[in-house]
């Protein structure tokens, strides 16, 4: 059963599944009707796959961290400088791609490299948390 693309000015419709169950389609904001540009789709595809690994990265650390003999005012940076680049770089990445027709990334870029610097700090907690530890 081939699913159908959403009217023109319709937020969503029901749709009866194979199993018979309704459920509920909303029309997507990049629809087939939008202009994507190439910085666009590069900047999104770029934000989604730098979230998932900065989040898997930031599990290990946040373990790492608890080996540390860090005080607990350190251990707080340690632990979550990698879960907030994870946030902070991919809602940079995804939010400096918004708008029709963009050819560059607008103001929220800086958001992206305020993430990057993010982690620096835990890794230098971590370091020497994990220097006598080891």
């Amino acid at each position: 059963m081939a699913m159908e693309l959403p009217e023109p000015g319709a937020d969503h419709r029901r749709h009866r599944a194979a199993d018979g169950d309704d459920h509920q389609i909303r029309r997507c904001s990049c629809s087939a009707r939008s202009t994507a540009t190439d910085i666009r789709r590069s900047f999104i595809r770029a934000g989604h796959a730098h979230a998932g690994l900065l989040v898997n990265l930031g599990v290990v650390w946040s373990q790492l961290t608890g080996a540390t003999i860090l005080a607990r005012f350190w251990r707080w940076p340690a632990g979550t400088g990698v879960l907030v680049a994870a946030v902070a770089m991919s809602a940079g990445s995804l939010f400096s791609a918004r708008g029709a027709g963009r050819t560059g990334p607008n103001r929220w870029i800086g958001l992206l490299f305020g993430g990057a610097a993010a982690p620096a700090g835990g890794v230098v907690a971590l370091g020497f948390g994990l220097l006598p530890a080891g």
